[in-house]
């Protein structure tokens, strides 16, 4: 009886906080859409707000808007907190959307003899530091949270490994329980750089 309650809850819960999960967004994007003065309808909201950020960025594509967000960006930069908050808001979208990824290297960092720690590498320039060529930025983020810590280490100190992004991530988030099983145990696929 434990076991079966136990697989039920293996089901249950991660399909349970996924579709609430879907449900919150989903409840509150058609209200952020409640005071256009539009039909609404069920799912009216993600449509409409789905429509605007397409249309605004078709018309972003045209040489006039991009003269004019320029414009706005010179603008927004005369403000040191607006201009700290929009910086940061647009590079953290074109990390994930745009040409340099977030988190598009795996690597594991030797913490103590015999101690590795998986990480994902994030900047390979941090010359704003003042550590020179030898350093890199590497985000080691923590297990079952959505947190993590960055740290600048010296490049010669981390092991690039060929491990899909998406699988060391699920396996850093879950503390090592989603872990995908090895499929042929004499692969080992880490190159070491110096």
């Amino acid at each position: 009886m434990k076991r079966i309650l136990f697989s039920g809850l293996m089901v249950t819960v991660p399909l349970g906080i996924t579709l609430y999960t879907i449900y919150l967004i989903y409840t509150w994007l058609n209200s952020i859409s409640s005071w256009l003065p539009l039909p609404m309808f069920p799912g009216s909201g993600i449509l409409y707000i789905f429509l605007f950020i397409a249309v605004v960025g078709y018309i972003s594509q045209w040489w006039v808007a991009k003269k004019g967000l320029a414009w706005i960006e010179k603008v927004i930069g005369k403000f040191p907190i607006i201009k700290t908050l929009y910086k940061m808001t647009k590079e953290t979208l074109s990390s994930f959307g745009g040409e340099k990824k977030a988190f598009s290297q795996v690597v594991l960092y030797q913490e103590h003899p015999d101690v590795m720690r998986i990480g994902f590498l994030t900047a390979e320039d941090v010359h704003q530091f003042e550590l020179g060529d030898d350093y890199v930025a590497v985000y080691f983020p923590h297990g079952l949270q959505v947190s993590g810590e960055l740290r600048l280490i010296p490049r010669n100190l981390i092991t690039y490994v060929q491990t899909p992004v998406e699988d060391a991530l699920q396996f850093c988030l879950s503390a090592g329980v989603a872990s995908s099983k090895k499929e042929n145990p004499m692969e080992f696929r880490a190159t070491k750089e110096v």
